[in-house]
């Protein structure tokens, strides 16, 4: 039947304009994937300080969060993307002559460049797949948005390990360069509303907190390893570990329809993420540490994929644009404070400051299901 399964995949891949729309997708996502680690270990390395690394990821994507919802009606992906590679190739020039808070204040603008990109290409692709095929639409974006935090992360690392945090960051503007070629091919008629979001509060709350996720584990996986007696580096590979775990439980949830609504299933994920990510909070073993982080990457591509189709469900046509921007905006929003947060706690030690944001995700997870289950 049409929609189901590998039908449905070839089916999308199919769809006239997709491959144009997945080389900018695959192509704008890679140096965002590139991002958080690069500015963590950035910081350590120019400015000799996890918390100045830190500090600079949280404010990147922070800042990009921020300024989504306002650009989205206005921004061209392709000069967005030209800007983010100029200001990725100043940030590698200038990271060890600046003072940190300029390193900052630069991760900061690199956000804003690029803000708005990511949800005009989600709105792009679910007005151009078919109804049925948006489950699997949303599957397979999702599993590029996780093929690349599969290669990129573990690109930083070797980087930083042979060369230099510096050049990821090159890296990242020529990517984002690339990026910015592709992005003129993607043809689509966007819209500019922002009038029903009100409609997707719940959705944007659940974006929020998924978002926290993310910056807890990637600012407090560094210092966790370094308590371990572990190289910092080995973070990439970690990293890559979970994404290929996110990349298989992707695929997995979109060969099949499951039961409970969108928003229902994106609750319970909330709850089971962090819950797998405690053990790498509080194991005092490297590989339980990494069996923990890598079983969590289960759970994260399909929490991504639910989130978008609960708010394709909260919201007619027109609002789309500005609704898929504001749920990206809503999810660096929680990566940033959550990465801030972190960093901010880390004398309390890497174990404290990776639980608490754990648990207040899986609290607000528990939350949501309550509310959700009342209301249908």
């Amino acid at each position: 039947m049409t929609g189901n399964g590998l039908v449905g995949y070839r089916e999308v891949v199919r769809t006239r304009g997709w491959g144009w729309w997945c080389a900018t997708a695959a192509s704008s996502r890679f140096p965002d994937a590139m991002a958080p680690l690069a500015f963590v270990l950035l910081g350590a390395s120019a400015a000799g300080s996890f918390t100045v690394g830190g500090l600079a990821s949280g404010a990147h994507m922070l800042c990009e969060a921020v300024a989504a919802p306002f650009v989205t009606k206005w921004s061209r992906p392709t000069v967005a993307l030209l800007v983010r590679a100029v200001l990725y190739a100043v940030t590698a020039a200038t990271a060890t002559v600046v003072p940190a808070a300029a390193l900052v204040a630069l991760a900061a603008a690199a956000g804003v460049a690029g803000a708005g990109v990511q949800g005009l290409l989600r709105g792009a692709l679910a007005r151009m797949s078919e109804k049925s095929l948006r489950h699997q639409a949303f599957s397979l974006d999702t599993v590029i948005l996780e093929v690349a935090w599969t290669v990129a992360p573990a690109l930083v690392a070797g980087l930083a390990a042979v060369a230099d945090p510096r050049l990821a960051l090159a890296v990242m503007a020529v990517v984002n360069a690339v990026a910015a070629a592709t992005a003129g091919r993607v043809r689509d008629k966007t819209a500019a509303s922002m009038g029903k979001l009100p409609r997707a509060a719940g959705t944007l709350a659940l974006g929020l907190v998924a978002g926290s996720i993310g910056g807890a584990l990637d600012v407090a996986t560094p210092p966790r390893l370094v308590d371990l007696h572990t190289d910092p580096n080995l973070t990439g590979l970690l990293f890559a570990g979970y994404s290929v775990a996110s990349v298989l439980g992707g695929v997995a949830y979109g060969l099949r329809r499951w039961p409970l609504t969108p928003k229902r299933q994106a609750s319970v994920l909330l709850i089971a993420l962090p819950l797998a990510l405690l053990p790498a909070a509080v194991a005092n073993s490297v590989p339980v540490l990494a069996g923990s982080t890598v079983l969590a990457g289960l759970f994260a591509a399909p929490l991504i994929t639910t989130r978008s189709m609960a708010l394709q469900q909260d919201l007619p046509e027109s609002d789309w644009d500005a609704g898929f921007g504001a749920l990206y905006a809503v999810n660096g929003a929680g990566y940033g404070l959550a990465s801030i947060l972190v960093g901010g706690t880390l004398f309390l030690g890497a174990t404290t400051a990776y639980v608490v944001p754990l648990a207040l995700a899986m609290a607000a997870g528990a939350v949501g299901l309550i509310t959700v289950r009342n209301r249908n």
